[in-house]
């Protein structure tokens, strides 16, 4: 089991470092990018745009804002994005008020977790050649079961998801 456990993980990071060289944030996902964001339980729908950039200070902070256009009109959340080490993947969202969220670039996925008012989230952007898939998965942080835990056994943490939604994006 633990031999198992370090080769998917040894996997993982190999993997990670090939698709690290192939995609530039922000680079590459510079720009604005349309769809519609399907939301699960609900099957509801809403249209939403990702506008990422220009820059606002040199090559370090950009624009990053997301807009619902909903039937009452537009939920604008206009942001920015801080460069903090490229070399590694690490970036920030700054909700410019005191909300700072951390994102990482892991291949060519820009992912952020955190947690609000009881909910725990994952939300990521994938690019691929003409398209961003933006994802959110969310849990409740407490309810969580445990397993494992003895002898040759890690102990595991599981969570039940809650919600899902995903859009894919197009310039």
């Amino acid at each position: 089991m633990k031999n198992t456990f370090a080769l998917l993980i040894l996997a993982l990071i190999c993997q990670t470092e090939l698709y690290s060289q192939q995609v530039r944030f922000p680079d590459d996902y510079l720009g604005l990018w349309k769809g519609t964001l399907l939301m699960q339980p609900s099957g509801s729908s809403v249209n939403m745009s990702l506008q990422i950039g220009p820059a606002i200070s040199g090559d370090s902070v950009y624009a990053y804002t997301l807009t619902y256009h909903g039937s009452k009109g537009d939920d604008v959340r206009a942001y920015e994005i801080r460069v903090l080490d490229q070399q590694r993947g690490l970036y920030e969202v700054d909700e410019k008020n005191s909300i700072r969220l951390p994102e990482t670039l892991l291949g060519n996925k820009l992912i952020s977790l955190f947690s609000v008012e009881g909910s725990s989230l994952l939300i990521s952007l994938e690019l691929h050649a003409d398209e961003i898939i933006f994802e959110v998965y969310s849990w409740p942080e407490k309810n969580g079961q445990t397993g494992g835990g003895n002898d040759d056994t890690p102990e595991v943490k599981t969570y039940m998801a809650n919600g899902y939604q995903r859009a894919v994006l197009k310039r």
